[in-house]
């Protein structure tokens, strides 16, 4: 019984490995890779006020394409944005 119970599980267990590696993988992918509804640019500032600029984003609708400069800090203005089909 033992032994009839170990063949089935052992090519289960592969399976299992395979799964939980792709899992893993498509889980740690960066949030940009994944796809974009909307593609924004972004204008980043320093103060409340938005005197003092501080850095940009541009975005892209595929994988990669957004681009950054400067620092992102929590004061931003979106502009520009297309729908991505």
């Amino acid at each position: 019984m033992r032994q009839r119970l170990a063949r089935f599980i052992y090519p289960l267990r592969l399976l299992f490995v395979l799964t939980t590696l792709f899992i893993a993988a498509m889980t740690s992918l960066p949030a940009d890779s994944r796809a974009a509804s909307r593609a924004c640019d972004y204008q980043y500032y320093y103060d409340a006020a938005h005197t003092q600029p501080s850095g940009w984003c541009v975005g892209a609708c595929y994988p990669g394409g957004a681009h950054c400069d400067g620092e992102i800090t929590e004061y931003y203005v979106r502009s520009g944005c297309t729908d991505c089909d």
